[in-house]
């Protein structure tokens, strides 16, 4: 890929795993080869408040995403995506956590058209909660949104840092979660 600067904002709330996802495109964005910088911003993060992940990928010199400038924002929680809208940039990507299947609300789809940002909304929750593993729901939106083909990462990277992360008891069920989802968002772009 072309650009040289990749920015992604990671939302969600506090026990969610959004420290975790960040972590796995940090670690596999530098075994190929990237620069990284990432910083979290968090409130009341243990009592469920918001807690946003910046991670900027490639020749960058600050940490922080600003406003305008996100080519990916990964949320896992709706409320949460709504909240960080401000900080997509123009023809970037959104991916959601949501079983709603009328996401985005009528009153932002205006702006995000405008924005040209492709909108991806996926019940990564009940993926997870059909593999017993709800607690990895973060995992399956890292998977979808790999699937999407919006970061310079590949797959079989972020795949190898997960397997290399994960509690081995977890393991198996994780790598087969992330696979699903992946795929899934592979016959979604079709």
């Amino acid at each position: 890929m072309s650009k040289k600067v990749w920015n992604i904002l990671l939302s969600g709330l506090g026990g969610q795993g959004i420290l975790f996802m960040a972590r796995v495109f940090a670690e596999a964005a530098i075994k190929e080869g990237y620069f990284v910088r990432g910083a979290e911003t968090h409130g009341m993060a243990q009592r469920g408040g918001s807690v946003v992940g910046h991670l900027r990928i490639g020749d960058v010199e600050s940490s922080l995403v600003r406003e305008g400038g996100a080519d990916v924002l990964l949320s896992l929680d709706e409320i949460e995506a709504y909240r960080n809208l401000n900080y997509l940039a123009p023809s970037s990507v959104l991916c959601v956590n949501t079983k709603n299947s009328q996401f985005p609300r009528e009153e932002v789809r205006g702006f995000l058209t405008r924005l040209g940002v492709k909108v991806y909304g996926f019940d990564a929750l009940g993926l997870a909660l059909s593999k017993g593993i709800p607690q990895s729901v973060n995992l399956a939106l890292v998977g979808y949104l790999m699937g999407t083909g919006a970061l310079p990462i590949q797959y079989e990277t972020i795949r190898s840092v997960v397997e290399g992360l994960g509690k081995k008891q977890l393991s198996e069920k994780n790598l087969e979660l992330l696979e699903q989802a992946f795929q899934m968002a592979r016959s979604h772009a079709v």
